[in-house]
């Protein structure tokens, strides 16, 4: 993962083995205790980072330091859970402070806490956890079905997008046995081409409890605005989905596996909850909850969208001043807008063939708005 120039980061090691010497398998995340943000307010962590250990029990993580002042709050720490197949989890709190930058063991050399605390009153503490097992080495046991789910992301210009898509079960699923088998978040890393795949326990599994389950799904992709929404991941043929365009998906709450509601349908390259536009009143399968839709015929905005409805009447027309459109001619990478609205409105750009067009947002005033995008290019920016 790539993280922006004023973080500064640590690579955080581990190898774990079972009694009799063999790698042991499982996971380790780390949660934020609180949303990290930079000096421009930029999110810079919130999700919890997963990492799976690879067939020597080892992993290598790199996590922003927790001591970095360009970064607030002060005093955050990580959630560290360790799942282990075979044991009973382990979670603690844990500070990375920066020191000389060199990579730490979580096996015996990061400082931790039970609950979070001041950074400066905590010592760099020796940590060990004790591994004993006879697990067998593998993903997953062999009573859990799994799927593999597979996406590409893309910016507009056509480059691979860089962020990372989690899985969060919405309860903690055992099998027969009573041992977990998922609880944790489980985050999949968008690779060099923007694409990522990642096997998961089908929720439709009758020898796993509780039924009905379903995952929370997080998209974050850089300079993009998260995404939320909840799958249902049923077994079915046992083929490979993709993502954006073949999970049943529900719009809000958790729904029963036999009542799927529509197919997933996404956009070619990142997009989600945003602003969209069309000709004439949005459809049910226009956009996604939380989106603000813009007619182009009259100018009216429909939204949010709330559990897959759009509301009836638009929010404002065209007729009212409470908008303002800027007119690029000229193909650019910057653009300057300047306006009457006051403050610091919402900006939504689009090129000349409709299409929705991401870049940095920076206010030189309340009456000042500077665009900068990857690729040259005319079009629209609609300030609300």
């Amino acid at each position: 993962m790539a993280w922006p120039a004023n973080v500064l980061t640590r690579v955080v090691t581990g190898n774990y083995v079972t009694a009799t010497g063999a790698a042991s398998s499982g996971r380790i995340s780390f949660t934020p205790s609180s949303r990290v943000v930079d000096q421009n307010d930029a999110v810079i962590v919130e999700d919890t980072i997963t990492v799976v250990l690879d067939e020597n029990g080892e992993f290598s993580v790199e996590l922003p330091t927790t001591d970095n002042t360009a970064l607030n709050p002060t005093g955050w720490a990580y959630e560290v859970s360790v799942r282990l197949h075979g044991l009973k989890p382990q979670k603690f709190y844990a500070f990375l402070p920066y020191s000389d930058g060199s990579p730490v063991s979580l096996n015996n050399e990061i400082s931790t806490k039970s609950e979070p605390a001041d950074v400066s009153t905590s010592p760099f503490a020796s940590y060990n956890i004790e591994v004993s097992s006879t697990d067998t080495p593998g993903e997953w046991p062999n009573d859990v079905v799994t799927r593999t789910i597979t996406g590409t992301y893309v910016n507009a210009s056509g480059a691979a997008a860089q962020g990372r898509v989690t899985f969060t079960p919405t309860s903690r699923v055992v099998d027969e046995n009573d041992s977990i088998i998922i609880e944790d978040t489980i985050t999949a890393t968008l690779d060099s081409s923007g694409s990522f795949s990642v096997d998961l326990p089908t929720t439709d599994n009758p020898l796993l409890s509780p039924e009905n389950w379903a995952y929370e799904v997080r998209v974050r992709l850089y300079g993009v605005q998260p995404r939320k929404f909840y799958i249902l991941l049923p077994y079915g043929d046992g083929s490979d989905v993709d993502i954006i365009n073949s999970v049943s998906a529900t719009a809000s709450d958790v729904a029963d596996s036999t009542e799927q509601s529509t197919l997933l349908r996404g956009p070619v390259g990142p997009r989600g909850p945003g602003v969209i536009t069309g000709s004439g009143l949005p459809g049910p399968l226009d956009g996604f909850d939380g989106d603000i839709y813009i007619d182009s015929d009259n100018g009216f905005y429909y939204g949010p969208k709330v559990d897959g409805v759009w509301p009836a009447t638009p929010l404002f027309s065209a007729t009212q001043t409470l908008r303002h459109i800027h007119t690029q001619a000229v193909a650019s990478t910057t653009w300057t807008v300047s306006h009457l609205l006051g403050g610091y409105p919402s900006v939504t750009v689009v090129d000349t063939a409709g299409t929705v067009v991401y870049g940095e947002i920076s206010y030189s005033s309340t009456t000042e708005v500077v665009l900068s995008f990857s690729a040259a290019f005319a079009g629209y920016a609609y300030l609300t």
